[in-house]
């Protein structure tokens, strides 16, 4: 039988998807490589169909752990980021990455922790060069402190948020899809794998200032076709 966790976890369609490729047959005991073996072949479901009941699944089976991931890895100037954040970034990654996904690479969860490494060590380093930016003059510090009273504000806002970045993170992958092979490999491969420039454009084939070139007309390209975020998306998300 499966664990309460991964049952409530599983769709009805995501269960038979399962069901039809065996994986639910296995009455394994060990609930850590069960939960390993329903996590690659939900990826390996999406990867291949991208049917999003297969991400959803996925994403709610896999939310617990990922989170307790980054809260560990947040070490020094890390430590400041917001646990909960990072999580949605990996996922959004994930989503967004899905066609670089293989199995032989030790499955999901080490596929999936590698991007929040890089993830965390990213932002860790912007953070880092933000806070050595000395401060404006005139400047003081914002007051975050909220009054009681703006609690119900702030849980509308939250939902309304949480709206956002969904319909975001669909815009995003869409936009992505549009682009040439190239481009998405260029862009994984310093966004996924964070490597530097340098570094993938030998991956690549390219030389350095062609790879800088690519992720530049790639991204303009992502945010040119999001254009449409500021009309039917936006309304979607309020």
């Amino acid at each position: 039988m499966l664990q309460t966790q991964q049952t409530v976890a599983l769709s009805i369609s995501a269960a038979r998807f399962l069901q039809e490729r065996g994986v639910l047959t296995d009455r394994s005991e060990d609930h850590e490589a069960r939960q390993r073996q329903l996590q690659t072949a939900l990826m390996l479901g999406f990867r291949d169909t991208g049917r999003s009941d297969l991400f959803e699944a996925l994403y709610r089976l896999s939310h617990p752990e990922v989170l307790r991931w980054v809260s560990t890895m947040r070490r020094g100037s890390a430590r400041s980021l917001d646990p909960d954040d990072l999580t949605q970034e990996v996922f959004l990654n994930v989503y967004r990455y899905a066609s670089s996904f293989r199995e032989r690479s030790g499955g999901f969860r080490a596929w999936c922790m590698t991007i929040a490494c890089n993830l965390i060590r990213r932002q860790a380093s912007d953070l880092q060069k933000r806070l050595m930016r000395p401060l404006t003059e005139g400047c003081d510090p914002a007051d975050h402190a909220a009054d009681p009273s703006e609690a119900t504000l702030v849980q509308e806002e939250a939902v309304q948020l949480l709206r956002a970045w969904q319909t975001y993170l669909l815009a995003y992958a869409a936009a992505y899809g549009e682009l040439k092979p190239r481009d998405q490999e260029a862009m994984r491969l310093v966004e996924v794998e964070g490597l530097r420039y340098a570094e993938a454009a030998l991956r690549l084939g390219v030389r350095l200032s062609n790879m800088k070139m690519i992720l530049l007309r790639a991204r303009r390209r992502i945010w040119k076709r999001m254009g449409v975020w500021d009309g039917p998306l936006a309304r979607a998300a309020g």
